[in-house]
């Protein structure tokens, strides 16, 4: 439905998308069958990441970003996630603990207002056909969704709904079969049908954008500012006490032209106010900053971005006045200081310095070095144990094992799950 709006927003992100030293992100989930749309997803954001830095400020800090329209992590109890991952939506009948960030793809838009009196009195739907993801499941061979259902409804009631799906009439017979309309021409109903997609529908914010009531299937894929939408004040809940409650609510609101037109005007104003690419951006801001600020540990933030060079890692484990002799520590002097504290003291500075010998010696040769290495791999991973098993083996049981045995039987296309590096113009 809203091809046109992905085409003139990619093609406005091209030329920025081709110039990745603006932002370098870590894209290796996506694939050559997504480029064109999903890591737009992320290409979106980076470009208003950019347009905005120069009047908000972001905190320096790193977060995962998911490119999937279902969430990422899972529930708490699946380990999935040792951080969660931020996406633009979640099943929250699952208790998914991924955190909603705003989709930042064709969020500019205008109002879009047509005289109240001349609009069509019927519910408009116009999209593709939903499946599995939706929560709602409605009785029929195959099974129905709620988008075929309210085209099915349609079929049965078209002086009340003109909802229909974008599809071949022949595989959806007593459907009402829609074409493509461009969002001003939403406007032209009283009421603009909100209805799930394969997970969610990133349509809301658009047909708030219109003069129009809009009707919202109760669902379980919420982007993140559904939670601030009030039903009865920008929004009319439908399948919610049954399938066909949309007529039970179009029925009850027949003569109450004044509410109606207020609802619309609140979603409307919700839009204007807290959905355009400022608001959004300054939403993300205020998320990255909580987000970051769970970090805090002993009076310091561990994800800190810190400028300052710091020690090698075998530096703490020297000994002044055994190993070495501190300068500039008291004073931009003090080196002349310690020379002259020290300028009869022959056996002390041998001493000092055949002990940094052997310290030398013993801890900074090549296999002193690596085995210092495999303690620290050893002890990082323990920290991925998580319910008796050790994630970060699960993944490379899984994920390293079958790349490395492809390597040695000569296959070097062989890749997880097929993913492929994303490559700018690729």
């Amino acid at each position: 439905m809203y091809q046109g709006e992905y085409s003139r927003a990619a093609k406005r992100l091209d030329p920025w998308q081709a110039d990745m030293r603006r932002v370098a992100w870590n894209r290796t989930q996506a694939t050559s069958d997504t480029a064109v749309d999903i890591t737009l997803w992320i290409t979106a954001s980076q470009w208003y990441f950019q347009k905005f830095a120069g009047e908000l400020e972001f905190p320096d800090m790193f977060f995962f970003m998911s490119d999937q329209d279902g969430g990422w992590c899972g529930n708490v109890d699946s380990g999935r996630c040792p951080l969660p991952s931020f996406s633009i939506s979640k099943n929250t009948a699952h208790g998914m603990v991924d955190l909603l960030y705003p989709f930042m793809v064709g969020c500019d838009h205008p109002l879009y207002d047509f005289p109240a009196q001349l609009k069509h009195k019927q519910a408009f739907f116009s999209g593709r056909p939903n499946w599995g993801g939706s929560a709602k499941e409605f009785p029929g061979v195959p099974p129905f969704w709620s988008r075929q259902y309210m085209a099915n409804l349609s079929f049965r009631h078209p002086d009340k709904l003109q909802s229909g799906i974008m599809a071949d009439p022949a595989q959806y017979p007593n459907h009402t079969i829609a074409h493509d309309y461009p969002m001003r021409d939403h406007a032209r109903w009283q009421y603009l049908l909100h209805l799930d997609g394969v997970t969610y529908s990133y349509r809301l914010s658009r047909i708030m954008h219109a003069n129009s009531v809009i009707l919202k299937e109760e669902t379980v894929w919420p982007e993140y500012f559904v939670r601030a939408m009030r039903e009865g004040v920008h929004y009319l809940p439908i399948l919610k006490t049954g399938p066909d409650d949309v007529l039970d609510i179009m029925m009850q609101y027949e003569n109450r032209t004044s509410e109606l037109r207020q609802i619309a005007f609140n979603a409307q104003q919700f839009a204007l106010r807290f959905l355009c690419p400022k608001a959004r951006m300054l939403y993300m801001r205020r998320l990255l900053i909580e987000y970051k600020s769970l970090f805090f540990h002993n009076g310091r933030n561990d994800m800190q971005v810190r400028q300052a060079a710091g020690p090698e890692y075998f530096v703490r484990a020297m000994r002044e006045g055994v190993h070495y002799l501190p300068i500039l520590k008291t004073g931009p002097d003090d080196v002349l200081d310690i020379m002259l504290q020290y300028e009869n003291r022959t056996s002390e500075l041998r001493q000092i310095a055949f002990n940094a010998q052997q310290f030398a010696l013993r801890f900074l040769c090549p296999k002193a070095r690596m085995l210092y290495m495999r303690r620290l791999l050893t002890e990082y991973k323990s920290l991925f144990f998580h319910n008796g098993r050790n994630d970060m083996q699960d993944f490379i049981d899984e994920a390293l094992v079958p790349i490395i045995r492809a390597r040695e039987q000569g296959d070097m296309n062989f890749t997880y799950m097929g993913i492929r590096p994303w490559a700018p113009g690729g």
